[in-house]
């Protein structure tokens, strides 16, 4: 007779499908509408361009937050993985955050004013970045990140966790979050492997999204602060200015 398959591994299976899916589709229908637009002879000022980034941000985190988390609450509701939000571990994963801050931006900050990331971030390329423009675009790097974390930190490697075991998890995780750096710089292809290793290993010690949340958060802004500071063109204004 043969060995009876663990149905927990068909889980695994379409967790890695609707991730390569979700991700190619945010890629495919991000990059339609930019065709679209460049069709219609738009290129748009720098409000404009500003706006679509904002936008797109809000689609991804609509898309790897929410789909998942309906998944989850439905077909795969008998798992109790529930997307690594565990309130458990939040208080130990913030530690973990904190004392690894002061490396994290020490790294961005090298990588951060090369000329190869500078022609790409920030992502909003506002000459002037102002109260509202700093904030917004955090806020949406917050919401964006939130839903990417839960499909890949969250979904995705608790999924694979539960289908294949710990080690296997980790490395689907790494592949795959490397595959959705692919229509990036090179740079950031080869910077994926080293951050997905990290963060999908400390996700499953910990039992929780948390720190990988708090860390990619943490990176994402660092980034765009410090592009925003060495990019030429670009400038931060005061509070006060704004305000006025």
């Amino acid at each position: 007779m043969y060995p009876e398959t663990s149905p927990a591994i068909s889980d695994g299976i379409i967790a890695i499908v609707l991730t390569s899916f979700l991700v190619f589709f945010y890629y495919w229908l991000t990059g339609s509408m930019q065709v679209a637009k460049r069709s219609r002879g738009r290129s748009g000022d720098e409000d404009t361009q500003s706006r679509e980034i904002l936008f797109n941000r809000i689609l991804g985190a609509s898309l790897f937050g929410l789909v998942p988390i309906i998944l989850v609450l439905t077909a795969l509701k008998q798992y109790d993985f529930k997307l690594g939000l565990s309130g458990e571990t939040f208080e130990r994963s913030l530690l973990y955050w904190l004392f690894s801050s002061p490396l994290i931006i020490s790294l961005t900050w090298i990588i951060s004013r090369r000329p190869e990331n500078l022609s790409r971030y920030p992502q909003i390329r506002s000459g002037v970045w102002n109260a509202k423009l700093i904030i917004l675009s955090a806020l949406g790097w917050i919401v964006y990140l939130t839903g990417y974390e839960l499909l890949f930190r969250g979904f995705l490697l608790f999924a694979c966790e539960v289908s294949f075991g710990f080690w296997p998890a980790v490395l689907i995780n790494i592949l795959l979050y490397a595959l959705a750096h692919i229509k990036k710089s090179r740079m950031e292809i080869a910077g994926s492997l080293p951050v997905g290793f990290v963060l999908s290993l400390v996700t499953l010690r910990l039992g929780s999204i948390w720190f990988a949340l708090l860390a990619h958060i943490t990176m994402a802004l660092a980034n765009e602060w410090i592009s925003v500071f060495n990019n030429r063109g670009m400038r931060f204004i005061s509070f006060k200015k704004t305000a006025r």
